[in-house]
């Protein structure tokens, strides 16, 4: 592998960054999927975070990635994408119904099937200094500008990003790659844009989030 400083997925939810964060982690990198912590501090205008445990970040940063790129230069960035109309189904499926609930921000995919660190969670979101991690709510309404399902401007917004993320690195290919997991691509692209030589001998990772419509994936 290239010396790489840190890796960004930055595909919208339902894109397949689950997969990418499998993958990331089957290729050796400790990859984390949307932590609310560094979430919380983007919110606050920090993009150099207060903690380095971490070798990429997926599903994140879908906004601010120029000041990602800033704050971590000579990272890789990967553009995760999919059949428009497909994705436009499944964050409607992801989201329809929700509520907008200002405390479903303390689940996340990493604790929901772990009781104490999810009590540990609720805790210091009701009563704690840490009342302050983003809920989902936030996060829909910084992406889409809507925490409900508009077709309209989810589409609009899908299509904006796209472009606004290929115009930001036309000209640092080395730097940047888009993969279709859900299409087919996968440990290629994103073997080549990190500097692996060989790809693993099995199928990309296919995760898919827990049925739950507090997840943003």
């Amino acid at each position: 592998m290239e010396d790489v400083n840190k890796v960004f997925g930055i595909g919208l939810p339902k894109t397949g960054t689950t997969s990418l964060n499998a993958a990331l982690n089957h290729l050796g990198l400790n990859s984390i999927h949307n932590p609310l912590d560094l979430r919380r501090q983007a919110h606050e205008g920090t993009y150099k975070f207060d903690r380095d445990d971490w070798d990429a970040l997926t599903n994140f940063g879908e906004h601010f990635y120029p000041q990602l790129d800033e704050a971590y230069p000579e990272s890789k960035f990967i553009l995760t994408v999919r059949d428009e109309e497909e994705w436009a189904e499944s964050w409607k499926r992801q989201i329809e119904g929700a509520k907008g609930d200002g405390r479903e921000g303390v689940i996340s995919r990493s604790n929901w099937y772990r009781p104490g660190a999810y009590l540990l969670l609720m805790k210091k979101a009701l009563f704690g200094k840490d009342n302050r991690y983003p809920s989902f709510k936030d996060i829909r309404i910084e992406i889409f500008g809507t925490y409900k399902f508009n077709r309209k401007r989810c589409r609009y917004v899908y299509n904006l990003h796209k472009q606004n993320v290929q115009s930001y690195f036309k000209e640092r290919e080395g730097d940047f790659e888009i993969v279709d997991i859900c299409g087919g691509g996968g440990w290629e692209k994103v073997c080549k844009l990190l500097g692996i030589e060989e790809a693993p001998d099995c199928d990309f990772p296919h995760e898919v989030p827990p049925k739950t419509k507090n997840v943003v994936n």
